[in-house]
Formats: structure tokens, sequence, C-alpha cells
């Protein structure tokens, strides 16, 4: 009996032992946990600047100081688009022979001179074939003359009186070169000039269909007679008049009067120009 109290009044402390645990549990208040680190805004993208309009190329405009130029088929006188401008045509025939040619050359650049180079296949070999002993000359010598900004020309290949061939040899004489000086400059010459001045029907139709201009000159040097170069200085000066169309040759005494005749036409105030148009009849 006194066995079965025991056990239940043990039984009777351990429930109220077990509701005292709950109650005190249920009233405790609650234990806050710590506030987790929110993410960060994300940093705002920064707004690129809408790309400016671009202008468009300003177009290319000429050099100011760019002239027209060509040459009056009827009294051979180089013209210019500019009133009032004194100017003046150098032309050379009969070259480049190579004895003076680089000599020429120095000292139309020394006076900043242009020139139209009237030259022959003759120095390059005869019977429209090339020499060994002319054939390298001639082409160095046409690309120098190139080169230095002067013009090639056609003057015939042997030279002759055109007047004294066929219609057939006539076109000959000039085809051939045409081709002999495209062949070396890339450029198909724009210029002829008769051998003697000596034009024909013939020629004419060849400067028509192949879109080429001849002349002659209004001032000759008279560098292939005279015998001292200031006489040749004084023809040239003595006979000058604007647009003058100066026939010069590749020869030695034209070499030693040239320095003295550009230094005195300079002086005078010509400028030395060339065409920079075809004109046909």
């Amino acid at each position: 009996m006194i066995k079965a109290r025991t056990l239940s009044l043990l039984v009777w402390i351990l429930c109220l032992s077990l509701l005292s645990s709950c109650s005190t549990q249920s009233s405790a208040p609650p234990v806050e946990q710590p506030a987790l680190p929110q993410p960060a805004d994300p940093a705002p993208t920064p707004q690129e600047d809408p790309p400016e309009a671009q202008e468009p190329p300003a177009a290319i405009e000429p050099p100011a100081n760019f002239s027209s130029y060509y040459v009056d088929m009827k009294n051979y006188r180089i013209h210019s688009a500019e009133e009032g401008e004194k100017i003046a045509l150098l032309t050379f025939d009969d070259g480049p022979k190579g004895v003076v040619t680089l000599q020429i050359l120095d000292i139309l650049d020394k006076y900043g001179a242009k020139s139209i180079w009237f030259v022959n296949g003759f120095n390059y070999g005869w019977d429209y074939k090339p020499n060994p002993q002319k054939e390298e000359q001639f082409i160095t010598l046409i690309k120098e003359i190139h080169a230095r900004g002067h013009i090639v020309a056609n003057h015939t290949w042997e030279h002759q009186n055109l007047r004294k061939l066929t219609p057939e040899k006539q076109r000959q004489e000039i085809l051939s070169m045409n081709t002999l000086l495209e062949s070396i400059t890339g450029e198909k010459p724009k210029y002829f000039r008769p051998p003697f001045g000596a034009y024909t029907d013939a020629q004419k139709q060849v400067m028509r269909d192949e879109g080429m201009q001849w002349m002659n000159w209004s001032v000759g040097s008279l560098d292939w007679e005279l015998k001292e170069p200031q006489q040749v200085v004084q023809q040239v000066v003595s006979t000058m008049h604007n647009g003058a169309n100066i026939l010069l040759h590749d020869f030695p005494i034209t070499a030693e009067a040239l320095d003295p005749l550009l230094k005195e036409l300079s002086d005078q105030g010509y400028k030395f120009v060339l065409p920079t148009e075809v004109k046909q009849e």
C-alpha cells in the first residue's frame, strides 16, 4: 500500500514538473534572428551620349591658283583663262639626244619652268625598230622628262617631211610613235608637231581620229642655224609676245642659251606654262 502511494506521488510530481516546463517555454518571448544583409540595389547603368551627327565631307575644290591653258589653232599661241596673265610655252624638238638633255632639264627645274618635248623615234632606232645602242638611253630619258612634269609629245618617228609621204606612210610615222611613247610613259601623246612645220590634210585626219592636237610655233629661236648662245637669246627676246610658243631644240647651243634666256624672260614677268586642254580643228 505504501509503495503504491509513493509511486503515485512520484508520478504526480513528475507531471507537475512537465507542466511547469511547458508553461515557461510558451510564455518566453521569441528570440529575434539577426537581420540578414540585403543585397544592394544595382548601380544604374550610365547612359551614353548619342553620337554626334557627322557632317558630310566637303567637296574637293581645285587649287585656288589653278588655271586652264590652250594653244590657239590659228596662231599657235598659248592662251590663259585668266585675263592679264603673262605666259609663254617652251617647246623642245628632235630629242632626246642625251648629250645635253639632263642639263636642259636641270635649268628648267631651276626656273620652275615646264615644257613640251616633241620627240623622235630615230633616237630610239630606225625603221620603227629599237637600236640596242640607243634603246636604253631613250627610254631612260623619256621617263625622266615625264617624271619631271613635262609633256612628252609626238614629232614622228623618222622626222621626214610629211608632204613627201603617202597618207599611209604619214599615218605610220605618227601612230608608231604614239605606240612607243605610250609603252614608256603609260600615256598616249596628246600633242603633235609635224617636222619642219609641214602639216598635211592626212596628218590632220589622224589628229581627229586620235583625239590629238597639232601645233607649230610663234617664236623661232633659230638655234638650228645660229652659232652663239647669246644670239639665240637675242633672237627669242626680240621676237617675244604674250602667249609665245617658243621653238627650241635639244642642242648644246640651246643648253648654253637657256639659263640667260629664262632669266631675262622671268625678269620681264613671263610664266612658263603648259596647255591643259586639247583643241581640234
